[in-house]
């Protein structure tokens, strides 16, 4: 199943079951029966955030809203900023927060607040409890505490970072920048490393579910970090998974209750893989007309849907 929609895909994910797409034009398309078309923001969506655990997609945009849209198809505001571009959106168990210049608003529970920061908010991420919150930016990564004001934790490292990622069990940070290279904090000790072995910038990374492991884009093939141990990847090697040569992995995405990886391509393929054979990759997509920039599985892991550059959305069916 391929729709051409015209429109840079910012996020793919299922959505009541429906395969559901953000895209840049500001609208929300969903592949059920029919094709379906949601205008949810009146000018260009910057950012997208498929909600974890609550079968909704989080957007924001040049009108300055920010959106969640869940199974029923209907589009609700749930923050808003006058006359502000909403770059950033994220959410993770009851708490939101989005950005706009060097501004991160915050929402939990019933309180809001403002957090400001020295250079233009980048990225923001919650740690998977969504007790903290990290904000990157030039030479900085920001980590607040999301239910207690107070004087928040400030990681320094010279960069442009662009986004960032807590482990699953909350022991490690890490940053992707403007450079060619992941940067990483142990936090209980503050000690950092960094990971290397990309030929271009890091856009996209999949935690499997235990958190043993983090497969990222940015090379000529998955690479994937052990977090297993004390030390998680500081004195071992990365995998590479399916390498094409002359190719650069845009997107991953771990099958649901597996240790199989979808893979896709700056030229619009898509491959699946296993940690335990990397050298092998089964195809699940030919080459299209752009680079792929979301993925997504399904619950069940039996369908993953893509999303690419030029607008290309699909869905493949994926048998055992």
């Amino acid at each position: 199943m391929l729709s051409e929609f015209q429109s840079h895909c910012l996020s793919a994910a299922f959505i009541g079951g429906l395969p559901s797409f953000a895209l840049a034009d500001g609208t929300l398309r969903r592949m059920g029966a029919d094709l379906d078309c949601l205008r949810v923001h009146a000018d260009a969506s910057l950012a997208a955030f498929p909600v974890a655990g609550q079968d909704a997609m989080l957007t924001s945009g040049e009108d300055g809203r920010v959106c969640r849209t869940g199974a029923s198809g209907e589009a609700h505001e749930v923050g808003a900023v006058p006359r502000k571009w909403i770059t950033a959106v994220g959410e993770s168990r009851g708490r939101l927060a989005y950005a706009s210049g060097k501004t991160v608003w915050l929402r939990s529970g019933a309180s809001q607040r403002q957090l400001q920061h020295r250079r233009g908010v980048k990225g923001i991420a919650f740690a998977a409890d969504g007790a903290r919150l990290a904000v990157a930016q030039q030479d900085c990564i920001t980590i607040h505490e999301t239910d207690v004001a107070g004087e928040p934790l400030e990681l320094q490292w010279n960069d442009i970072h662009t986004s960032s990622t807590f482990s699953p069990d909350g022991r490690f940070l890490l940053v992707a920048s403007q450079n060619c290279f992941l940067h990483g904090w142990r936090l209980a000790d503050r000690k950092h490393f960094r990971m290397l072995g990309y030929r271009g910038r890091v856009d996209d990374w999949a935690w499997t579910a235990d958190g043993a492991y983090l497969a990222t884009s940015g090379a000529a093939a998955a690479i994937v970090w052990p977090f297993d141990g004390d030390d998680g990847p500081m004195t071992r090697n990365a995998v590479e998974l399916a390498p094409r040569a002359q190719r650069v992995v845009t997107a991953v995405a771990w099958r649901p209750g597996s240790r199989l990886l979808a893979i896709a391509y700056d030229d619009g393929a898509v491959q699946l893989a296993s940690a335990e054979d990397p050298a092998a990759a089964r195809p699940l997509r030919d080459t299209g007309r752009a680079a792929i920039t979301s993925i997504a599985w399904d619950g069940s892991g039996t369908r993953l849907a893509f999303g690419s550059a030029a607008g290309e959305c699909g869905v493949v069916e994926v048998h055992a």
